[in-house]
């Protein structure tokens, strides 16, 4: 399907550009997003996935892994029922979707690559993705997010005279379109087009037999002393009294003093975030050092794979990237707007946000730039500027997420994963149009 999908964005905007008569600016797309790919895109993630990766090899070789894949393995183990409750693909995911949770898409890349790799492992037909990944590409395309910095603060400086309005019906909006995606995978891999066939497998693999892992297997929880315990919780402590005082000068008194809970929650997120993802990386690191391991070596030898995988991905990221750009450089997706205007006379908000709906699974750049052109030209406080902004906090760029993800374990046959990514987004967007009509009352 990604084969197809990807040859009907390059010929369309070509040919898009060429009746719109835009052919130069597509001849520009093909060089500008191929180097934005590598130069914007792969080389800032590379230092990212270099840092995470080592602390993740941290969290494995301390056991800790272990430790979190059974905490959460009851809940997991229904999503991921051919994933064994201890493996270490359990506590990746779970802290893949921790970071999505508290909104730290960056590190919950490199989690969620680390998870991917170790469901490769248990994957019997290399290059064709399991229920598995599908299942956890749904969860990370439709991620249940409590705060959308972003679109907060693009209302925000639109001059939007409560911005902190949309954070409700984009959580409600995320949660219906996870909903949906989840049901999704339940009916399509169900359908015999999505079936895994024989002969799929990559080179190197064949049916019914599971490749061999790379590392040993996941190291058991350290047991700790109570000293270490109690280093541990003072640590802890440390970092819970720094959020209290973070809270007080956040302007949550004041916020909630007033009756604005959204604004006091934002406040309190915002005292939040700056606190979690340090206070997280730095707990693992002392765990491990606990625990007894040389951590900067170790943490060495696992940042190792951060450029080895960066690598990997920067062909998928190209060849998705460019095609965005020539759709966008062709004009297709605004004359397909004016045409459901002007030419089948739709009115309403609905062809002013259709730019939104296409961009948004395409490039988070994109549907940025989108959203701050609906607030400039409606304002906002409109209907289509609040609906843009739902719509960004409550769905994710799902063709980027894809070919992250599958590109970095060698994924080719990607099954039902992107129709069941697709229809999580557009539950999410509907859900959001829906809601957002009380926001403007």
């Amino acid at each position: 399907m990604l084969n197809y999908i990807w040859l009907g964005m390059i010929v369309l905007g070509v040919t898009a550009g060429a009746l719109n008569g835009r052919s130069p600016e597509v001849s520009q797309a093909f060089l500008d997003w191929s180097e934005k790919a590598v130069m914007s895109v792969a080389l800032p993630l590379a230092g990212m996935f270099t840092l995470m990766l080592g602390v993740m090899r941290l969290v494995e070789k301390s056991g800790l892994i272990t430790l979190i894949a059974r905490l959460f393995s009851p809940v997991l183990r229904r999503l991921f029922p051919g994933v064994p409750a201890d493996h270490p693909a359990m506590g990746a995911m779970m802290m893949n979707i921790a970071a999505n949770f508290i909104g730290a898409g960056n590190a919950a890349t490199p989690f969620g690559l680390r998870a991917m790799t170790q469901l490769e492992k248990l994957n019997p037909h290399p290059g064709t993705a399991t229920n598995a990944m599908c299942t956890f590409l749904v969860l990370n395309t439709s991620a249940v997010t409590l705060i959308s910095t972003t679109g907060l603060v693009l209302l925000r400086k639109g001059g939007a005279a409560n911005p902190t309005a949309v954070i409700g019906p984009s959580i409600v909006a995320t949660v219906c379109g996870l909903i949906a995606g989840l049901g999704a995978l339940w009916v399509c891999q169900r359908l015999p087009v999505f079936a895994v066939k024989p002969g799929t497998e990559a080179a190197g693999g064949s049916p019914g037999t599971t490749p061999e892992p790379a590392e040993s297997p996941p190291a058991e929880p350290v047991r700790l002393r109570s000293w270490q315990w109690g280093v541990l919780l003072a640590f802890l402590g440390a970092l819970v009294a720094g959020f209290v005082m973070a809270v007080g000068r956040s302007g949550f008194a004041a916020a909630s003093a007033a009756g604005d809970w959204g604004g006091a929650a934002a406040a309190l997120m915002t005292a939040a975030s700056g606190l979690v993802l340090p206070g997280f990386l730095a707990f693992f690191i002392l765990y491990a050092a606990l625990a007894g391991l040389r951590v900067f070596e170790e943490f060495v030898e696992g940042a190792k794979d951060g450029i080895q995988t960066v690598l990997r991905i920067i062909p998928y990221l190209v060849g998705m990237i460019v095609g965005v750009g020539v759709l966008r450089a062709s004009g297709l997706i605004d004359a397909l707007a004016r045409l459901l205007r002007e030419g089948l006379h739709i009115s309403g908000a609905f062809p002013d946000l259709l730019p939104m709906m296409l961009m948004r699974p395409l490039s988070g750049s994109g549907s940025q730039a989108v959203l701050a052109n609906l607030i400039d030209t409606f304002g906002a406080n409109s209907y289509e500027a609040l609906s843009a902004a739902t719509m960004y906090g409550s769905t994710e760029t799902t063709f980027y997420v894809l070919a992250v993800y599958f590109g970095a374990v060698g994924i080719r046959r990607v099954r039902h994963a992107l129709a069941a990514g697709l229809i999580a987004d557009a539950v999410a967007m509907g859900t959001a149009l829906f809601l957002c009509q009380w926001l403007v009352r």
